[in-house]
């Protein structure tokens, strides 16, 4: 019962003026950046997926360099089966992704 009171303050009172504050409009921002921080501590070097999420989050917040820096060992690898293809597009016009030379076709997608 109290746990539920709670739960309902914190719904209709807390939250509703955390929201009102001036800083809150930057939350997400700040969150993205905390992630990115913690993922730069405790993510393998070879970790496909996670490289790619961090990229994503780095070229969220408009970091190319870290994003630049997150892609550089993967950079030269075919990663149309790790990646969805608007992912490899977006990667491609940031300079940070292109397709193997040999690779079956130009597009990012597979054949």
């Amino acid at each position: 019962e109290e746990a539920e009171r709670l739960m309902a303050r914190l719904v209709t009172q807390l939250l509703p003026r955390w929201l009102e504050e001036p800083w809150a409009s930057r939350a997400e921002e700040f969150r993205l950046k905390l992630a990115l921080e913690c993922w730069e501590e405790n993510v393998p070097e070879m970790d496909v997926e996670g490289t790619g999420l961090y990229t994503a989050i780095a070229l969220e917040l408009g970091d190319l360099p870290r994003a630049n820096s997150a892609m550089e060992p993967l950079k030269h690898r075919d990663l149309r089966l790790a990646f969805q293809p608007a992912f490899l597009d977006d990667l491609t016009s940031h300079g940070l992704w292109s397709l193997p030379a040999g690779s079956d076709t130009g597009a990012t997608s597979l054949p």
